[in-house]
């Protein structure tokens, strides 16, 4: 029963409700979106620092959106893993804001596996040892290839 109950705490819906599109954004503003779309399902969240907003913590298949003033943004993430520390690694990326543009971000966590050779003791005939981790990244997207990812993903409500 324990274990049932862990495993159903260990992984959050996304809940909020499907995408629609944001108004324009106004005068001298840019609209700017990011969604979180893994190849493989993660437990992790990662943790989004954008200019000086309240961190933000999202989910796979969620993504949030938001005006920005004309200029440069400076945008810091990492991951948050749910089992273990979070990471100390902070990436950061500036984004360029141009008035009535519209940017897209997909946000994704990936899994890094690593060979490691294993001593003749250890090792099992037919099976690699290795490690693996999580890695996230984001990528500036077309609206084209954003659309597609887009629909199926939630609002961000927390």
């Amino acid at each position: 029963m324990f274990v049932a109950v862990l495993a159903g705490c260990a992984h959050e819906q996304a809940v909020g409700p499907l995408f629609t599109e944001a108004p324009e954004p106004g005068p001298g503003r840019a609209r700017v979106y990011f969604y979180r779309a893994d190849a493989h399902h993660s437990y992790s969240l990662v943790e989004l620092h954008f200019d000086d907003r309240k961190a933000l913590e999202i989910l796979d298949q969620e993504y949030l959106t938001f005006e920005l003033a004309e200029g440069t943004h400076e945008l810091e993430f990492r991951l948050q893993r749910r089992f273990w520390s979070p990471s100390w690694i902070r990436n950061a990326q500036r984004v360029r804001a141009n008035p009535g543009q519209t940017l897209y971000f997909e946000i994704s966590v990936e899994v890094i596996e690593h060979a490691t050779p294993a001593s003749r003791d250890m090792e099992i005939q037919g099976r690699l040892t290795g490690t693996a981790r999580e890695v996230v990244s984001i990528q500036q997207r077309s609206s084209n290839d954003a659309m597609n990812a887009l629909r199926f993903s939630h609002l961000h409500t927390r």
